[in-house]
């Protein structure tokens, strides 16, 4: 989130992780420490020393600031819609349609199929084409002219 350049994460991501590292620092090092200084009896002058050692810490400790962005009016609407999700839900809607045109080109044309497969190939001896299931036309008139029959699993000789 730090790295990402935006004016709300990042500082938001900066806090978090600095937060983090003075509270493990103040885990792990400063309340153990204090913790020996205290009760130690001998040592009257150290507690003294500690809180002015901390002190010193947070004196010279300073504010993280994230980096402000300056960007144009066209990078921001370029990242307003990218980032947009009814922009991108038209943009789906738009790629559905466009699929819808081509599969209605697609069914515009005749269709023929085979319903045999690998294992059954030698069982439909031929498949027979209806006279004009290919399209009836002005000029040749329907295609083809007759009813017709290809025969499965021979070779044509031309």
């Amino acid at each position: 989130m730090i790295v990402s350049g935006s004016s709300l994460w990042s500082p938001l991501a900066s806090v978090i992780a600095f937060g983090l590292l003075g509270s493990m620092f103040f885990t792990l090092v400063a309340i153990p420490v204090l913790f020996v200084v205290v009760h130690r009896k001998h040592a009257a002058a150290a507690p003294a020393k500690a809180v002015a050692a901390l002190l010193l810490l947070f004196a010279l400790t300073g504010v993280a600031r994230a980096e402000t962005r300056r960007i144009t009016l066209e990078e921001a609407v370029a990242l307003a819609t990218k980032q947009n999700s009814i922009v991108k839900l038209a943009h789906l809607k738009e790629k559905e349609m466009q699929a819808r045109v081509g599969e209605a080109r697609a069914n515009y044309f005749p269709v023929l199929s085979n319903e045999s497969d690998a294992a059954h190939l030698r069982s439909i001896e031929h498949m027979e084409i209806p006279m004009g299931a290919l399209g009836v036309y002005t000029v040749p008139g329907p295609v083809p002219g007759t009813n017709t029959s290809l025969r499965s699993g021979t070779t044509i000789s031309c």
